[in-house]
């Protein structure tokens, strides 16, 4: 793992489901595109 300094801001989802990285969200939007998600669209 490779950490690297800086600053960020923004909201915090906290999912009580696991999510898939690999077509469970848009890598443009950042959006839970899983139909069957209870986040859908998260």
């Amino acid at each position: 793992m490779i950490l690297a300094g800086g600053d960020s801001g923004g909201d915090i989802l906290v999912c009580h489901q696991g999510i898939s990285f690999w077509g469970g969200v848009d890598p443009d939007t950042s959006r839970i595109i899983d139909a069957h998600h209870p986040d859908h669209g998260a």
